[in-house]
């Protein structure tokens, strides 16, 4: 059971035709036709394995006719990859280990790993190839921070076999580049040469058994050409060519997987012939194709539109609902909760003083006190998630990480009610914070969309926006981050629904359609 493996999955996918909950037209051949899957995946950026809900979400999702799990070493400062050990655990009962597809992913350096670096000198952080991305992330590709990060993953997963592992958003190297006003060729002829590094070491892990393929996710894999940070699939599979040669003395190389963001606003990974492959031209998803490689979407219903964050899901607004009055309440409610930690901590000095001393910080579970002001007056979605992202999750990872490590029994005090209870406010946080936002941007941003599919302001949008991806031609694997139930079911839905004949028609038309706007 060190991989997925075929008959797992086919009968996984038995099990899930046989309980009506997916349909024929919505499974896919994965991995050079050597697994069977659904094109729904659990996304698990931002879950995490103390809380109660998220296990329980993954568990029902798993159930619900999706077996495709990816996540990345650095979701949750490794809380991602431990959640997912947990809900193996209780599948196994049911379905083994190689029923389901996991895919992990590799690149950023956050958490244990960024504490043990930032102990080396800077000649060491240099041969590392080292982007520092910011004063608490870096990001590496080099072999040996890869194959930190694959062996922290085995660890937290419990497992000894990856069936993808992606290199995380390897443009950040280029984007530095930019920022140092470093030649674009140069810079590129440098990137590139560390891909290959990458895609090498790769291979060897694809011999010793620990990983069956492998591939990149990229946020800029459909830019223009000129973009200074665009990653090329042509290059990356001449490379991954070059490599077998070099290895193998032939072009069997196990490069085939890539992943890019894709939905209804930010669909030229579709529609955007960027490609230019034995002069002609394609665009990312029709050049995978033609190269037989699996291809995942990311961010399906989240979307960058001028400046903003845009959600496309259903049921994030209300116009009758007072969001300014629902904030305030939950503030309350994580004010509570941060002060109950509080008093926890002047009976258990000692605790705080450990997490003071492993995590280098005096403050912990303060975010009631510096949050309440920027939510306020930050009315850009965009700008939001990169706080959450930059500081918001990691800060609380950390704080929870911690504080489970040094916890002393309290007979007034349930650590496993505190984790949850203090997750689920952010969770409500966030779906209030975006609601708001969506309401500010739906009438200016959305409407035209809506004209396009032909839905009103009171319908949901996020089931049209899934299917029309799912629908698109190549059956891309749809990665959705399902955290709750209900999420759950609105995403599942698409498994049994109709194909839309006309998909790319459609995102051609809404693309030209804000063009004007």
């Amino acid at each position: 059971m060190k991989f997925a493996n075929i008959l797992a999955t086919q009968g996984l996918i038995k099990k899930f035709e046989s309980r009506g909950v997916l349909r024929s037209h919505r499974l896919k051949s994965f991995l050079n036709s050597e697994l069977l899957t659904s094109q729904l995946g659990f996304g698990t950026y931002r879950v995490h394995v103390d809380s109660k809900e998220h296990e329980t979400a993954m568990i029902v999702a798993l159930q619900s006719g999706v077996n495709l799990i990816d996540t990345s070493s650095n979701y949750g400062l490794g809380g991602s990859e431990e959640l997912i050990s947990n809900v193996l655990d209780k599948m196994s009962k049911e379905d083994s280990r190689d029923s389901f597809i996991i895919i992990t992913k590799s690149g950023y350096l956050q958490g244990e790993i960024f504490e043990y670096l930032k102990q080396l000198d800077q000649v060491e952080i240099k041969d590392l190839d080292v982007v520092k991305v910011s004063s608490n992330c870096w990001h590496s590709i080099h072999p040996d921070i890869l194959k930190m990060q694959i062996d922290q993953s085995f660890k937290r997963m419990k497992i000894d076999g990856i069936d993808a592992l992606l290199l995380h958003n390897p443009e950040y190297y280029l984007q530095d580049c930019f920022s140092q006003k470093i030649d674009v060729e140069i810079a590129r002829k440098e990137f590139y040469k560390r891909i290959k590094k990458a895609f090498l070491f790769l291979e060897g892990q694809v011999q010793e058994n620990k990983i069956k393929y492998y591939g990149v996710s990229s946020n800029s894999m459909c830019s223009d050409l000129s973009s200074f940070d665009q990653v090329s699939l042509v290059k990356l599979n001449e490379i991954a060519i070059e490599c077998a040669k070099e290895l193998y003395a032939n072009e069997k190389h196990h490069f085939q997987v890539i992943q890019f963001p894709c939905n209804l606003l930010e669909s030229n990974g579709i529609i955007h012939k960027n490609q230019l492959y034995k002069k002609a031209t394609f665009s990312v998803m029709e050049l995978a194709n033609h190269l037989k490689l699996d291809v995942l979407f990311n961010r399906p219903l989240n979307a960058f539109f001028n400046g903003t964050m845009v959600r496309l899901a259903g049921g994030e607004f209300n116009p009758n609902i007072n969001y300014k009055l629902e904030i305030e309440q939950v503030f309350l409610n994580i004010s509570k909760l941060e002060n109950t930690i509080k008093i926890y901590f002047k009976n258990h000095s000692k605790v705080l003083k450990n997490m003071q001393k492993t995590a280098k910080r005096s403050g912990f579970f303060d975010v009631s006190s510096s949050l309440p002001n920027f939510v306020e007056n930050e009315h850009n979605n965009e700008q939001y998630f990169q706080m959450v992202q930059s500081w918001l999750w990691p800060y609380i990872s950390s704080s929870l990480d911690c504080l489970h490590k040094f916890f002393e029994g309290d007979d007034y005090f349930d650590l496993s009610q505190f984790t949850n209870d203090y997750l689920k406010t952010f969770d409500k946080l966030e779906g209030f914070v975006v609601s708001r936002n969506n309401l500010l941007h739906e009438i200016t941003n959305l409407k035209p969309l809506r004209d396009v599919l032909n839905i009103s302001l009171s319908d949901s949008i996020s089931q049209c926006a899934l299917n029309l991806l799912a629908s698109i031609k190549g059956q891309p694997i749809i990665l959705n981050g399902m955290r709750q139930i209900d999420y759950i079911k609105d995403s599942t839905s698409i498994l049994i629904e109709d194909d839309i004949s006309n998909s790319e028609e459609i995102l051609k038309e809404i693309d030209s359609v804000y063009k004007k706007n």
